[in-house]
């Protein structure tokens, strides 16, 4: 019904306080390591961001930390969490990047937190620093991925990782709302 769909709608943007405790308190429950590593690693991002950070390896470090646990809770074996950590790591400063230099205009205007602008870079220099820094850490993804025996969705993830992933790497700079359905953008349901 039409309620249902707007709770739905609401949990999955994280507005609905109530929705989103009860899920975390199920989460945290079932993987409370992962819950402590996520809480100190945020802990830490705030820390940084802060400070003023003009590190970038150092100020996204929290974040790769971050969805390298996330990654290496799936993991079924030690040699499987190894890996998946690392993959997970390289991910997340993926990630830290893009968003620091997609973001880089209106943290600058708003007077925001932005590493590359700290750092004294403009916004063409972040997009190139974000984009080489995030060109090196796919190639560690790729090794990464190439070490897990997929059973179940390795057509999808190959596509994830060796077509999604260098094409957003190649949009760095671009607002999600800028791009065109199919490059680099998942259109909304």
């Amino acid at each position: 019904n039409r309620g249902d769909g707007r709770l739905r709608q609401v949990c999955i943007r994280g507005r609905a306080t109530p929705c989103g405790k009860a899920m975390h308190r199920r989460a945290s429950a079932s993987w409370p390591g992962l819950d402590a590593a996520l809480r100190t690693e945020m802990q830490r991002q705030k820390q940084l961001e802060a400070a003023g950070c003009a590190i970038p390896d150092e100020a996204c470090d929290p974040s790769a930390k971050m969805c390298a646990a996330l990654f290496e809770a799936a993991a079924e074996t030690p040699e499987q969490r190894r890996v998946l950590y690392r993959l997970g790591l390289f991910a997340g400063q993926v990630i830290y990047f893009l968003d620091a230099a997609e973001d880089y205009p209106e943290d600058v205007a708003g007077g925001g937190y932005n590493v590359f602008a700290g750092a004294g870079l403009t916004h063409a220099e972040a997009i190139s620093a974000a984009r080489q820094r995030c060109n090196i850490a796919a190639g560690e993804i790729a090794l990464c991925y190439n070490r897990l025996p997929f059973r179940q969705y390795k057509d999808v993830l190959d596509n994830i990782f060796f077509l999604g992933l260098p094409n957003g790497i190649s949009l760095t700079g671009v607002k999600r709302t800028q791009r065109s359905a199919g490059h680099g953008q998942i259109e909304s349901v």
